[in-house]
């Protein structure tokens, strides 16, 4: 069940009336309604997090009572089991296919069906940060499994984030708020917003991206131009769910976390990631990046560090080489940043004009460096990649149509004057206090109506 379909929005109206009229069984309809929303996707799988959620809260209660080697002992086995299952379900075919390569000279495969579970990656880290913290004693012991099966199938955040702490969402799952008219209104067009992005503007430029990718000659400028717009339906795609998932929350009386913060505007490598996914990059920093050692291990094993890290961020998106070779990318670039910004630094002192020559030069390369690494996911192997990138330099074929550009900014437009007035306003929702709320509320719907994508197309990040 997708968010952008029919029969989301018939469950979401029902499951919204209910929740409503029966102020004092709140929790119990948002937990039946989000166990309907994910078994919908398959009951088995279902099983499976409810099978994870068990392990994790036995494990937390128990570990209250323990100390020293046993409470450790208790820790490792619970972040064992949550990882075994990622690690079968998500990475059992790429193990066994390197495996195969690695000593038999051919692939081999599983003797049956792999299912992935929709969201295990993201549920996997949120109910793993909920035993970690109650480990270090910044939480404790959730004693309602109920309530911690809700805070790991909470419906609105799911499949694909924002990644919650224990000690930010569970207290609010007892929905003891009042709700206001204004939450409500500021949820839905939160909601709308992000449906805007989703099915207007990601899912009217997905078709041209995904064609030009996968031209074996395209015309000159043509690789290019994709290269430098998937970044761009990418993010609409992303935040969409994000803004989609934020309202929906808001409308029950929760603020879900800010997941992207303009990471287009980030003049280096390390401030982007703090802009994007920011969730996903607090989780790594706070649960393995600092655990390893961090920055206080001196530079050259910080820098090791980085790369453990990102290359197992890299596997975390995506079970393929593909996707680890983009991590250590990622990693490699994030590592180099943080040695050469020092010195950036003092080379710019007080000069205001340095600072803007360095502010615009390092947002250019920042994006194109973004935006070559997306590459690398959208290759299916190093043969392609090398294609791709060949073709980005190919200046002997026939110029790309133009008609390429203005379909694009057909989509495009709308959605940077909207976020012109949010980088200007200097407000995330800027339509919150504008007389210019009910006007833009109405755009949204039109463009939707009339030029939307109803093919009820997966979210980018739904495969990780």
């Amino acid at each position: 069940m997708l968010f952008n379909t029919l029969d989301f929005v018939v469950f979401l109206v029902i499951a919204l009336a209910l929740f409503l009229i029966l102020p004092r069984w709140r929790r119990h309809v948002v937990l039946g309604a989000s166990l309907l929303f994910y078994g919908s996707y398959n009951w088995a799988i279902l099983a499976l997090l409810l099978l994870t959620v068990a392990g994790n809260f036995f494990g937390a209660r128990k570990m209250e009572s323990q100390t020293g080697g046993r409470k450790k002992l208790i820790l490792a086995g619970c972040v064992a089991l949550n990882m075994a299952f990622l690690g079968f379900f998500k990475y059992t075919k790429m193990l066994l296919y390197w495996a195969g390569v690695a000593f038999l000279d051919k692939p081999l495969e599983a003797p049956f069906d792999i299912l992935l579970p929709v969201g295990i990656s993201f549920y996997t880290f949120q109910v793993t940060s909920y035993v970690v913290d109650v480990y270090r004693g910044l939480i404790q012991s959730e004693k309602s499994y109920s309530k911690l099966v809700l805070f790991t199938v909470y419906f609105p955040q799911l499949v694909a984030g924002p990644i919650e702490r224990a000690g930010r969402l569970l207290p609010e799952l007892d929905f003891r708020h009042k709700i206001s008219h204004t939450m409500v209104w500021n949820g839905l067009m939160l909601c709308l917003w992000g449906y805007f992005k989703k099915v207007y503007v990601a899912d009217n430029l997905s078709p041209l991206v995904d064609y030009i990718l996968l031209l074996k000659d395209p015309p000159a400028g043509a690789m290019l131009f994709a290269t430098l717009l998937f970044p761009l339906q990418l993010y609409a795609d992303f935040t969409g769910y994000t803004d989609i998932a934020r309202g929906l929350s808001r409308i029950m009386g929760i603020e879900l976390s800010l997941n992207f913060f303009h990471p287009f505007l980030s003049t280096n490598h390390i401030e982007f990631w703090r802009r994007w996914h920011i969730t996903l990059g607090a989780f790594l920093r706070d649960y393995l990046y600092i655990p390893l050692g961090g920055s206080r291990v001196g530079p050259m094993r910080a820098m090791v560090n980085i790369m453990i890290v990102w290359a197992l961020g890299g596997l975390w998106h995506g079970a393929t080489a593909g996707y680890f070779v983009w991590g250590l990318y990622c990693g490699l670039l994030v590592a180099i940043t943080g040695v050469i910004l020092p010195g950036i630094h003092r080379w710019r002192g007080e000069s205001r004009l340095r600072s803007l020559f360095l502010a615009g030069s390092g947002g250019i390369f920042t994006f194109l460096t973004f935006s070559l690494g997306l590459l690398i996911l959208r290759a299916p192997d190093a043969g392609r990649l090398i294609q791709m990138l060949s073709a980005l330099l190919d200046l002997d074929s026939a110029a790309m149509s133009m008609d390429y550009v203005w379909l694009s900014l057909f989509f495009l437009t709308p959605l940077l004057i909207f976020e012109f007035w949010r980088i200007f306003s200097r407000e995330e929702e800027p339509w919150i206090k504008s007389f210019l709320a009910y006007p833009s509320a109405f755009f949204w719907l039109f463009m939707i109506w009339s030029a939307g994508r109803f093919e009820a197309k997966e979210f980018f990040y739904f495969q990780f």
